[in-house]
């Protein structure tokens, strides 16, 4: 229930705050409340990226992907996500999320999510993110469209990020490949 009206709360904000185009950040800021804490009285891992989609539904929102999304022609599918934590989020901290584009490649688009508290950064998460309409996966091409001109993008080098991912895509695919190997009937 919490989530939801986090959840709802993000949601109408949103209509009334600016425009976000890829240039930009969507900052959404939450406290830490009893429900999201765990034994060791700080925030419970799972939560952080409960409040990273939420960061991501207001950058949607705030961009023009918006309209498309709303009317449900098309579908945010997160395909993963890496998060480091930093500091423990204590009980009733303040916290802002900052959500940014950072690249993309011809299927995903790469965002950063950091949690900050006090001038301090708490956590960073780098998501990999693609659409989907009733046809498929949207290629990244037909959205940069949308948002008008790469040139209000700034230039960014990610090609680690897409190398490290495609690594570990790799790494569970060949695991998973021998483990249906091994599971076959002789």
């Amino acid at each position: 229930m919490n989530l939801l009206l986090r959840f709802i709360r993000v949601m109408i904000h949103a209509f009334f705050r600016s425009t976000i185009d890829l240039s930009k950040e969507s900052v959404v800021v939450f406290r830490v409340f009893p429900h999201d804490i765990d034994l060791n009285i700080h925030m419970t891992n799972s939560r952080y990226l409960s409040l990273m989609d939420l960061g991501r539904v207001d950058l949607m929102l705030r961009s023009p992907l918006a309209k498309p999304v709303i009317t449900g022609q098309w579908k945010a599918v997160l395909g993963s996500v890496t998060l480091q934590f930093r500091r423990p989020l204590k009980l009733f901290q303040k916290i802002s999320l900052h959500t940014r584009v950072i690249g993309w490649d011809q299927k995903w688009i790469y965002l950063e999510q950091k949690t900050i508290s006090n001038h301090q950064l708490m956590s960073t998460a780098i998501a990999k993110c693609l659409f989907l309409d009733h046809h498929g996966i949207i290629v990244t091409e037909r959205l940069l469209k949308i948002f008008g001109s790469e040139s209000t993008f700034p230039a960014m080098n990610i090609t680690p990020v897409i190398q490290h991912w495609n690594a570990l895509e790799e790494t569970f695919k060949t695991a998973k490949n021998q483990e249906s190997d091994q599971n076959e009937p002789s």
